[in-house]
């Protein structure tokens, strides 16, 4: 988002709501019959997610449960809207790159984050990241994305999604805004789970959650917006596939788009069913499913169910948490995992192939049992880190590798302890491979133990306890071979609280992992360990701190390397009150990203 130059401070509301818009908005008021007729849409989705019992609601992903936070509170914030006045403003042009420090580059522009008010709208978390020659574009969750589209727009096409594009391979980024919404149909919400992709150095495609009324329905979809610029601007959202919003919610998008066929594009999600066609009446279904485009977008295919399970005895499963991504025969890979009690650990790790676009997938192949992180739930701090499978890559390179498979997770299989009686699982990140097109997979290698990663961990600590490494991310170097793996870690602080960004690669196909050469980091990422803060956002759910964040390589293959971006929780500062609006000593979540090799 784009600072502004504000004249004439209004009144605030609870949420101290200012407003700002692009110098191409003109400013409009928002009416009680606009706000109610927002209500109105969103009705469906809030009767849905009154119906979820505590397991299916701990199922959704962090940002179908902010979507669903906005949801359930609407009535206040309709109140909260109406009560407050928008300021006059006097936009300025568009920004510049944003000014870049030391590394970590800055990727979200943190002078807008309190343009708002103290209460919200300072959240950017949750990112993705697409990089093709020159340029990189990062998507991320935006709590000052939703007021920013809200108010441009008379909260007719609400967005939770930010970006910004690098022009330099990531050496510097320019903050672009809220992702927009507008679609022909009269109400559009896109809810965040940003993946992006590219082809070329000018198309990148941005696949999100999106929610849009008719007049006839309301939707739950996933969506997929464009660029031809580079990821300098995004098109309106194409819907790639939408079910009624009555008895579905369509959760956590993956996306990929073949290297070989670069009008190929691939999504997957998750479909929370109770429509009682499939499992019965009463009886949720969730499963994998997925659409594809052979024209880069326009058009899409139906679904193809790639895995389904009906919540019932004796082992009640269930699925979440896809990755698809192609190889370079053109077949379509999906790892996924399965909660269930019919696996050893109870949750598993799933893997399944089709030999090409449209054709049926073969047989379900098991990866990896997990054990159970944190308290099956969250991690200490009181985030989430329910789905273990963070990421899958495949080998594009013209090396002996190429056509490997790899996939990342975390997993506490090497440490649980018990806390009067209670057992808390210490995260380790956790790689495996496949090299014969995902029949078989190797024995997992625990990436964060790698020696060469400073401080070494060894546990159980002197206190007894451990520590967390979870949430990784994956990449290949198709030039290379090199896999880059990133994760957040907490070795920093014995008490396990404070949190870090650490990566590290391998040559050797994954069968060893060292900390990157280039910059001598000892694989940390982040200058300073930062505290898991969250719940401060009144538009972001309790539990929230992000699903995943990725790392990229150049898909055009110009240049080795990876880049990745993250979060990092800014604290409160005395020393930053020197802005307009006044400062809020409230620490949030920035976006930044970092380069390695």
């Amino acid at each position: 988002m784009k600072s502004m130059k504000l004249k004439g401070a209004a009144p605030l509301t609870v949420l101290g709501l200012l407003a700002f818009v692009s110098a191409s908005v003109i400013q409009a008021q928002v009416t009680k019959e606009q706000i109610e007729a927002v209500g109105a849409n969103l009705r469906a989705p809030q009767a849905f997610y009154h119906n979820l019992s505590p397991k299916q609601r701990k199922m959704l992903s962090g940002a179908a449960l902010n979507f669903f936070q906005i949801v359930d509170r609407w009535p206040d914030l309709e109140r909260q809207i109406l009560a407050g006045q928008l300021p006059d403003f006097f936009p300025t042009p568009a920004s510049s790159d944003i000014k870049t420090g030391p590394a970590p580059v800055k990727v979200s522009n943190p002078a807008t984050d309190f343009v708002y008010g103290p209460s919200s709208g300072f959240t950017q978390s949750e990112t993705s990241t697409a990089w093709c020659g020159s340029n990189v574009v990062v998507g991320f969750n935006d709590s000052g994305s939703y007021w920013e589209s809200g108010f441009a727009t008379t909260f007719a096409h609400v967005s939770l999604n930010g970006w910004s594009n690098s022009t330099n391979q990531g050496g510097s980024f320019t903050d672009r805004g809220y992702l927009p919404s507008k679609t022909a149909n009269p109400f559009n919400f896109l809810e965040g789970d940003p993946v992006l992709a590219c082809n070329s150095a000018s198309t990148f495609y941005y696949s999100s959650l999106f929610f849009t009324a008719t007049s006839l329905s309301s939707l739950t979809a996933i969506s997929v917006s464009s660029s031809a610029n580079g990821g300098v601007s995004f098109g309106a959202p194409v819907i790639a596939v939408s079910k009624s919003a009555v008895n579905h919610f369509l959760d956590k998008d993956w996306m990929a788009v073949d290297p070989a066929r670069p009008t190929h594009i691939a999504v997957t999600y998750t479909d929370f069913d109770f429509s009682g066609t499939v499992c019965g009446k009463g009886i949720e279904r969730t499963a994998i499913e997925l659409v594809y485009s052979t024209n880069a977008g326009a058009t899409w295919s139906k679904p193809m169910v790639v895995y389904q399970a009906c919540d019932a005895s004796p082992n009640f499963p269930s699925v979440q948490g896809s990755q698809v991504a192609f190889s370079p025969s053109g077949a379509v890979d999906v790892a996924f995992e399965l909660f269930s009690g019919g696996v050893p650990t109870g949750n598993q790790i799933e893997f399944e192939s089709a030999p090409a676009l449209g054709a049926a997938f073969g047989a379900t192949v098991a990866v990896a049992n997990i054990t159970f992180v944190g308290d099956r739930f969250a991690l200490q701090g009181g985030f989430r880190a329910f789905i273990d499978l963070q990421g899958m890559a495949i080998d594009h390179s013209s090396l002996t590798t190429k056509g490997n498979i790899y996939v990342v997770y975390h997993d506490a299989a090497d440490f649980v302890k018990s806390f009067s009686g209670v057992g808390y699982g210490y995260a380790d990140v956790m790689f495996t491979k496949s090299t014969d097109g995902g029949a078989t997979w190797s024995a997992p290698v625990e990436v964060n133990t790698a020696s060469t990663l400073l401080p070494v961990i060894t546990e159980p600590l002197p206190s007894g306890r451990g520590i967390d490494s979870y949430m990784p991310g994956v990449a290949v170097d198709n030039t290379s071979g090199e896999i880059g793996v990133c994760w957040y870690d907490r070795r920093n602080d014995l008490t396990n609280l404070k949190v870090d960004r650490y990566c590290a690669d391998s040559f050797t196909a994954g069968a060893t992992f060292t900390a990157p050469a280039t910059p001598a980091i000892s694989g940390r990422m982040t200058p300073a360990s930062f505290s898991p803060i969250h719940g401060t956002d009144d538009l972001i759910n309790p539990t929230y701190m992000g699903d995943y964040d990725t790392v990229a390589s150049d898909t055009l293959k110009t240049t080795p390397g990876f880049i990745g971006a993250f979060q990092v929780v800014v604290p409160a500062s005395p020393g930053s009150c020197t802005s307009v609006p006044p400062c809020v000593l409230v620490p949030n979540s920035d976006v930044v990203a970092r380069s390695f090799n």
